[in-house]
């Protein structure tokens, strides 16, 4: 009986409280870098593999849907080939080049050194909040354009697995992620984003894609209403248009609200994960994925 409640306390709090304790103890560690002698990126990653390892275990012990937690060999291998490409081809790309560009539209357009459109001298969380506000709304716009234009050839490799763990998150053609890199993360680098706060936000964006495709039976409450929690996300990976069109939000689910495309169901879960229509698509091949967009026509792909 004392194991029994122990349990049941233990699940009580995994459900409740690993999230937002991992989105407070983020902002505070990377807020915190900056006074001391640590390198904000070196920290940035090794909460991202924090919460990795802790999301893995957690969809292992508390999966939302068991035959999501592992996933056929050929879908998580598809996922992890994603991962890897992001991680040490894309993402380090964008590193180099958005400085690069920045330097180049600094030139051009003649602005003065130091300048800035950010509030750099408020508080640093209404700084970090401005900026995600910012970031997400570019995002939300593109992520939402993705699904209604020809960025749907791109996009759509990141809704074609019927399952959904947290490496489905790393699911995501590079161009994909260029273009919202460029409509989010660019945007705050062009205005003169402070540093710490930029790093800050990408810490949280890194946690957030993780625990929003997590398959963990997280519960979320209020906070359904602020972030772009796996408990709303779910449904953006349905098969039903009007579930799948909605929850567009990375970071925040505020825009969502805002432009009414958000959706939820308590207690529900969408009854098929996937594309709307599958007819030609190479699900199972990254590499074919990878060149989808350029043969759409010519493959027949719905």
């Amino acid at each position: 009986m004392i194991n029994f409640r122990l349990k049941k306390l233990a699940v009580f709090f995994v459900q409740w409280l690993t999230f937002p304790v991992f989105i407070l103890t983020t902002i505070y560690v990377m807020y915190s870098v900056q006074f001391y002698e640590l390198s904000p990126v070196t920290m940035q990653m090794t909460i991202f593999v924090a919460t990795i390892s802790t999301v893995e275990l957690l969809e292992r012990w508390l999966p939302h849907k068991s035959k999501h937690s592992g996933g056929a060999s050929s879908d998580r291998r598809l996922n992890f080939t994603s991962f890897v490409v992001l991680m040490t081809v894309v993402d380090p790309l964008l590193k180099v080049l958005s400085p690069l560009l920045l330097s180049q539209l600094v030139i051009v357009f003649g602005w003065p050194q130091g300048f800035t459109l950010f509030p750099v001298d408020w508080h640093f969380v209404p700084q970090l909040v401005l900026a995600a506000l910012v970031a997400e709304l570019g995002q939300y716009c593109m992520h939402r354009l993705g699904h209604v234009t020809w960025l749907w050839r791109f996009h759509s490799s990141h809704h074609s697995s019927s399952r959904m763990n947290w490496l489905t998150g790393f699911r995501v053609h590079p161009f994909n992620m260029m273009y919202h890199h460029l409509a989010g993360v660019f945007i705050l680098m062009l205005i003169g984003i402070n540093e710490t706060v930029l790093f800050t936000y990408l810490a949280l964006s890194g946690v957030l894609n993780i625990f929003q495709h997590a398959n963990v039976r997280f519960k979320h409450g209020v906070l359904n209403y602020i972030f772009s929690t796996n408990e709303l996300h779910r449904w953006h990976h349905s098969t039903q248009p009007r579930q799948a069109n909605a929850n567009y939000g990375a970071l925040l689910i505020v825009w969502d609200l805002v432009f009414g495309s958000y959706y939820h169901k308590r207690h529900q879960f969408p009854a098929h994960l996937g594309l709307f229509s599958s007819k030609n698509y190479p699900v199972n091949s990254y590499w074919r994925q990878l060149i989808a967009p350029l043969f759409w026509q010519k493959w027949g792909i719905d």
